[in-house]
């Protein structure tokens, strides 16, 4: 998908208007908790990359990144200047 910030939200949003005709009580519960959103799975093709071969070209584009996780840590934020 070349531009999915285009695509992503009007897919959410229809997902959310086919909820709501088929279970309107349920659109209600769990509109309070969180907005619905859709994930992506299968073949990527060319925009399966790797950290390694992640680059700029692929900036506004859907990506599959694969890779192992061998470390994760949280990061401070600093305090607000307001």
């Amino acid at each position: 998908m070349a531009r999915p910030m285009e695509h992503i939200p009007v897919i959410e949003g229809v997902l959310k208007e086919i909820l709501g005709n088929i279970d309107p009580e349920f659109v209600k519960t769990t509109e309070a908790v969180s907005d619905f959103h859709v994930g992506f799975e299968g073949s990527f093709g060319a925009h399966t990359v790797n950290p390694r071969t992640l680059s700029a070209r692929f900036l506004g584009s859907m990506v599959c990144l694969e890779g192992i996780v061998t470390k994760c840590q949280w990061k401070k934020s600093f305090p607000s200047w307001d």
